[in-house]
């Protein structure tokens, strides 16, 4: 309440409060994956880091991602009405 209401304010709450979930498993994820033989195979063959990135690491990530803000999605609902209820959220005319 001491920042007023504002969407940009909700906005940030939402990902202070999501945030540390996706850090946490994306890391893990990208580190098993950067240690696959593939990877490895890749590495030896002289393809660059980026390529590997976007080839290797990047599509095994993408799919952990899309799961974790399913499974997010319940909760921060939940703590937007929480929000909502506090007053802290959105100003009245516009929708959450």
């Amino acid at each position: 309440m001491i920042f007023g209401q504002s969407t940009t304010l909700l906005l940030s709450l939402m990902v202070l409060l999501a945030w540390h979930r996706f850090g946490r498993v994306i890391r893990i994820q990208t580190l098993t994956i950067k240690n696959q033989p593939y990877a490895d195979l890749a590495r030896v063959a002289g393809t660059s880091f980026s390529r590997i990135l976007i080839r290797h690491i990047l599509p095994g990530v993408i799919i952990t991602a899309v799961v974790i803000a399913t499974l997010s999605v319940g909760s921060l609902i939940l703590a937007e009405a929480a929000l909502s209820f506090l007053g802290a959220c959105v100003p009245a005319p516009t929708p959450a």
